[in-house]
């Protein structure tokens, strides 16, 4: 087009979309044709349908019941039938219309209804969900200059002008319209984790969770600051670690090696650390200033991980009930940085027709929503994080897949989920990439395999075979993932992070390995992995593969928020890494005794 018109229409946030100036509120065409595998006629209707957010509407399945009366009207949307998707999106009452109530932005796309599984009969539905009629509207010519599209620019952007933004080309051969979705940002709205603090390199400190308590040191120089010994925990030692009664090999680790720590995280302020022992129905809660147990928080099932929800201030504490084939039950505790006499609350089982096996929850990504996983319903349940509300039911079977691990996509608004089969969950079979607004499916790739993680700048989507160390990298743009490179090694990750936050060296992963005494690195320009200073060897206490975990390390290595220093445990010890001079290690702790998790303070 070498001269084009366009109308362009800012919209405001939340219910000020765009209501193209030039429209009709339903435009109906019909065709009738032989279909060319039956030869019987079949009539194909296709109905266009502009609808306003928050208005109640009703799609009719205008389908001849007189062909055979029992048949019932079956709605699907993308192919996929409708009676896989929650029930307070969509509605569908006895005569077989389709209620939106009230229209939302999840309902805009394509839905087909016909009678029964006859294709005799098929009715298109094109929904195109609109906001009300915007405050403000404006009107601007652009030229095309060689192939580029013509672009409109929003300077001094201000929080209002989140939206919607539509265009509409017209010319002598037609129109055509087009529209992307704009969201604002507060530069500070994101994680402590990811800010740049002015502080100096020596009050940089780390914990050290290890089989006779807590110790707190300083990153500068491996200085030891606090200490907190297990006897100090306000149990009884022998309550605390004893495995009488109970021959789980947890435990018996415990027996061996005084306590094991299970897990552990910090609250942002860094004001308390939270952790969970193997077989202890309690979460410990211990104030990082005076270096004291402060709490003991007794849950209703053993703990067996703990994720903090930095923008709630809220700590997620998963446990299984061993009596039930091992539920999944959900503890929270809410306001966990304030200095108050905290206490435990039930949010999961959220009904009683849901019975989850997994949770999938962010905890970097700032985001509204969470998963819980339902492996033999292959189907991911919408947690509201804010509200505990389930609000859609996504299936996963038409990809055949029993969700086992989910990356968060945030600014993309993509979720990345790893697959496997129903009739053998642990096997990985391939990854489904979902739109995180929508929750519509936007592609399955059967090839890859692996737990996947974002990268902190949300450039790449790296995917790691632990058991056989491989790594895919995968680059996203826009809604999609393009393939960047494989590297193989054969080298088995024990335990590493992705979280590397934007070192200088480009770094996407450290890593440590039981067959290799050297830390690992990933590089995004790299053939093949780096093999750094030597560290020692890391023991392989568990399958990091593990996915009822959902996590893609042990904790035993942690780059600081900062990306200068990185942490990691092995046979010699504590290692402390300058990530701007990885010749050698910059520090040590050497005599301390079977180290489970690290943590930046």
């Amino acid at each position: 087009l070498n001269s084009c018109k366009f109308s362009v229409i800012l919209t405001k946030l939340l219910a000020e979309i765009l209501q193209t100036l030039i429209i009709t509120t339903r435009v109906v065409v019909e065709f009738s044709g032989l279909d060319s595998k039956s030869g019987k006629r079949r009539y194909q209707l296709i109905k266009k349908h502009i609808i306003e957010t928050g208005t109640h509407y009703q799609l009719f399945c205008d389908v001849d019941h007189s062909v055979n009366p029992s048949l019932q009207v079956r709605w699907y949307r993308y192919d996929v039938p409708l009676t896989s998707v929650a029930p307070n999106h969509f509605q569908i009452s006895m005569d077989g219309s389709l209620y939106l109530t009230p229209a939302e932005s999840v309902h805009h796309g394509n839905f087909t209804c016909k009678l029964g599984f006859h294709d005799e009969q098929v009715q298109i539905h094109i929904v195109n969900i609109v906001g009300k009629k915007a405050s403000d509207q404006f009107e601007a010519k652009f030229h095309t200059v060689e192939n580029r599209g013509p672009m409109m620019t929003v300077t001094a952007a201000q929080m209002d002008d989140t939206g919607t933004y539509h265009c509409e080309a017209t010319n002598e051969g037609g129109s055509t319209q087009a529209s992307s979705s704009v969201v604002i940002r507060s530069q500070f709205e994101q994680s402590e984790r990811y800010l740049r603090h002015n502080i100096k390199d020596d009050e940089e400190k780390f914990a050290v969770f290890y089989s006779n308590g807590v110790r707190i040191f300083y990153a500068e120089d491996c200085q030891l600051h606090k200490a907190i010994p297990t006897y100090s925990t306000g149990l009884d030692r022998e309550h605390l670690c004893s495995t009488v009664n109970n021959s789980t090999e947890e435990l018996k680790r415990a027996t061996t090696a005084h306590c094991y720590w299970k897990d552990a995280v910090i609250t942002q302020p860094a004001l308390y650390l939270y952790a969970i022992l193997a077989g202890r129905k309690a979460v410990v809660k211990i104030n990082i200033s005076n270096a004291r147990i402060e709490e003991v928080l007794h849950t209703a099932f053993t703990p067996e991980k703990l994720t903090y929800i930095w923008w709630e201030d809220t700590v997620w504490v998963e446990q299984r009930d061993n009596d039930k084939a091992g539920k999944l039950i959900v503890q929270l505790i809410k306001s966990a940085s304030r200095p108050i006499q905290h206490s435990l609350t039930y949010v999961i089982p959220l009904r009683e027709d849901v019975n989850p096996d997994l949770l999938f929850l962010p905890d970097e990504t700032k985001t509204s929503y969470g998963y819980v996983g339902h492996i033999k319903e292959q189907a991911l349940y919408k947690l509201n994080l804010h509200t505990m509300k389930i609000s859609n039911r996504i299936s996963l079977a038409p990809y055949d897949c029993s969700p086992l691990a989910v990356a968060f996509l945030g600014g993309a608004g993509l979720v990345a989920v790893r697959c496997g089969r129903q009739h053998n969950a642990s096997s990985p079979e391939g990854q489904l990439l979902l739109d995180h607004l929508s929750d519509s499916a936007l592609a399955f790739d059967i090839s890859i395999h692996g737990i996947p993680t974002a990268t902190d700048d949300e450039r790449f989507l790296l995917t790691v075979e632990p058991k056989l160390g491989r790594f895919l990298l995968q680059e996203i743009v826009g809604k999609e993932l393009k393939l960047k490179k494989v590297i193989d090694e054969f080298l088995p990750l024990t335990a590493w992070t992705s979280h590397t936050y934007n070192t200088d060296d480009g770094d996407l992963l450290y890593g440590l390995s039981s067959f290799s005494d050297k830390l690992i690195a990933v590089h995004s320009n790299a053939t093949m992995i780096q093999r750094l200073f030597k560290v020692g060897k890391v023991k392989n206490r568990h399958n990091s593969s593990t996915f009822k975990a959902n996590r893609n390390d042990e904790k035993l290595i942690e780059t600081d928020r900062r990306g200068h220093y990185l942490v990691g445990a092995a046979s010699n010890g504590v290692f402390i890494a300058n990530l701007h001079n990885r010749s050698t290690p910059r520090c040590t702790v050497p005599h301390l005794r079977d180290v489970q998790i690290l943590l930046w303070i």
